[in-house]
């Protein structure tokens, strides 16, 4: 039984500025009549509420309102990479397999935790997908995908 639902969808979207190559994820709120799967379904959309810039592969970013005009910080997330003491040594900066508190989010007091934490983890998963073997990266994609609100 689900009491209050809601779903999000995370877009990838350049940069105009910056960096060549650089990006962010929006994250769209979803109101009911909510979207079914196909990505060219906007039921629900009424515009982008947050997004999500900063150094993803390096695990640190931030979470910000969209279009506010002090552009506030909501949220960060950062992530040590901790190399797992059962996996053999590899000279990768990012390990296959993490520690389980390797994860540090922060949020203000007036924000969806959850929201930001489903919205990280599904952001590292976006960002290290290439990184896993191609049986767990398919496994993860599929748990991903079947998740209950978010894309």
């Amino acid at each position: 039984y689900v009491g209050n639902e809601r779903r999000a969808t995370l877009c990838r979207e350049a940069l105009e500025t910056g960096p060549p190559g650089g990006y962010r994820y929006v994250i769209w709120l979803h109101s009911s009549p909510f979207p079914t799967r196909s990505a060219g379904d906007k039921a629900g959309f009424s515009e982008p509420r947050i997004y999500a810039q900063g150094n993803f592969g390096g695990n640190d970013y931030w979470f910000f309102e969209f279009d506010s005009r002090d552009q506030r910080r909501i949220a960060r997330v950062t992530r040590t990479p901790v190399q797992d003491p059962n996996q053999p040594q590899t000279s990768d900066p990012i390990p296959a397999r993490l520690e389980a508190d390797a994860y540090l989010v922060q949020v203000a007091a007036a924000v969806d935790v959850a929201l930001i934490v489903l919205t990280a983890v599904i952001i590292d998963h976006c960002e290290h997908q290439d990184k896993l073997p191609p049986a767990q990266a398919a496994a993860a994609a599929g748990s991903i995908a079947g998740s209950n609100g978010a894309r």
